[in-house]
């Protein structure tokens, strides 16, 4: 299901909303496999966090996400006017192109991206959450 935030954002001329897709980047911190800060308390228990910096810089990397919304003249100038992808569709876009829009309550991000970022579309992959 979608959250709120992403349901009242509406992209306007050529710009694409793009839920991105970071859960496998959130998952290695989760596992330990990335930069992992340990400390030990007084009483001897360990406690493990993120390093912010890392977490957040292999997040900038992340080129790709799915499409949430499509804005109304997008591709108009390009081509034939034709989309080149849908709402849920993956795409790759430019490493960094676009607007960061945080949802501090769902924890989730969102970016704002111009039509002509869009790089490719993974065939075959939808987002359930948006098709």
């Amino acid at each position: 299901m979608m959250n709120k935030f992403i349901q009242e954002e509406e992209p306007l001329g050529h710009t694409l909303l793009i839920k991105m897709k970071t859960d496998a980047i959130d998952e290695k911190y989760k596992r330990g496999d990335g930069g992992m800060l340990e400390e030990r308390t007084a009483s001897g228990i360990i406690v493990t966090q993120v390093k912010d910096d890392d977490l957040e810089r292999e997040k900038a990397a992340v080129s790709f996400g799915y499409v949430v919304a499509i804005g109304p003249t997008s591709w108009k100038k390009v081509d034939d006017g034709t989309a080149w992808c849908e709402v849920g569709d993956l795409v790759t876009f430019r490493k960094y192109s676009g607007i960061d829009r945080h949802d501090i309550i769902e924890g989730s991000v969102c970016r704002y991206i111009m039509d002509i970022d869009v790089i490719s579309r993974v065939k075959g992959v939808k987002d359930p959450c948006l098709s």
